[in-house]
């Protein structure tokens, strides 16, 4: 590995390619900030498992996948090169081992790229993804002249960093979101956080985990009616809601009795596993609490990773008693298989 990481650029580009599993991470910026999408753009950053990357490569609208990316205004996935052109940032040697391709542009100029050499492509859930990568890394260009702002960026790609590192060092889930809660909300400075799961469709969800005790009582969920307060209604509608109190609004983050908490600002964003909301991560402040897109897209980014490691769970459990049912059968007499089969010969014979 010869891309050394010794910028803030090529930190996030390190970021990206543990989450998609990348050979080379590539950034192209315009060579004169504020121009215009369409300009030339040179490479700006990169992160590579290899040393064959091309540091002064500049691309020309329409010219070959990363410039049709910036002609076009559009992302781009490609699984065969030898019909659909070449990477522009590689030597031949090097991108005959690549198998597949995907890249987006850059909100306000440039193009974001990943490749691999796996041999699967990049399906759905990682094409959003790097539109949210794409959108955070221009919110660090924009952000560059608001000295408020420039300690929150690189503080957010260092916890989804972290957030990553979660799935392979804690193996059961109750450790896995009480650290994620916590690393979530210490980030984007919310005093609260709370995982919240559907118990009973079209009925009730439960809040199983916080990032300290508020509702939760050891291990016992507290429950509510799905028509509950902002988590239900996400749940119910598979949208995020934010509301930083800056309107004057007291949001009903569970609903409004006096056991529940009250916050003045909120945020909430829905768990799609499987195709379908099954979840929420809810955060509340007790003060007036502003989000900006930089944060925005953090949460999102977060959530999209937790999204990714339950549906890696559910999958693993739905393996894990499809292989104990095998077992069963495997164990079990086989009377029923013969006589499934004598039935058959039986059935022959009479015909």
């Amino acid at each position: 590995m010869n891309a050394r990481i010794a910028t803030m650029e090529q930190q996030m580009l390190a970021l990206i390619s543990s989450v998609f599993d990348a050979y080379t991470v590539v950034l192209f910026l315009p060579r004169q900030q504020g121009e215009a999408e369409e300009a030339e753009c040179r490479l700006t950053a990169y992160y590579s498992q290899g040393d064959s990357v091309r540091p002064d490569t500049v691309v020309r609208p329409g010219q070959d996948l990363v410039g049709w990316i910036l002609a076009n205004g559009q992302p781009l996935q490609v699984s065969s090169f030898q019909e659909h052109g070449k990477l522009i940032y590689y030597g031949d040697a090097e991108e005959a081992g690549i198998k597949a391709f995907m890249g987006c542009p850059v909100p306000g100029g440039g193009v974001l790229c990943v490749d691999t050499k796996r041999q699967q492509e990049f399906n759905e859930k990682e094409h959003k993804q790097l539109h949210m990568f794409a959108a955070l890394l221009s919110g660090v260009y924009a952000a560059a002249s608001e000295e408020s702002m420039l300690g929150d960026i690189p503080r957010f790609f260092s916890r989804l960093e972290t957030l990553d590192d979660l799935r392979l060092h804690y193996k059961t889930w109750d450790t896995f979101i009480a650290s994620f809660l916590r690393i979530v909300a210490d980030a984007a400075r919310f005093d609260y956080a709370a995982f919240v799961s559907v118990e009973v469709p079209d009925e009730s969800y439960s809040i199983s985990a916080e990032n300290k005790p508020v509702l939760v009582v050891g291990r016992e969920p507290f429950y509510q009616s799905i028509n509950a307060g902002l988590a239900g209604w996400v749940l119910r509608n598979g949208q995020p809601i934010v509301q930083t109190g800056e309107e004057g609004r007291v949001p009903a983050l569970f609903g409004v009795s006096s056991n529940l908490p009250e916050f003045a600002a909120v945020a909430v964003f829905p768990v799609v596993i499987n195709k379908t909301v099954r979840a929420c991560v809810c955060f509340g402040h007790t003060e007036v609490h502003p989000v900006n897109q930089s944060m925005r897209t953090f949460f999102r980014e977060a959530v999209s990773l937790l999204a990714v490691h339950s549906e890696n769970l559910y999958l693993r459990m739905r393996l894990r008693k499809s292989m104990d049912m095998a077992q069963i059968y495997t164990r079990a007499p086989r009377m029923h298989s013969q006589n499934v089969a004598f039935a058959q010969s039986a059935t022959e014979d009479k015909k």
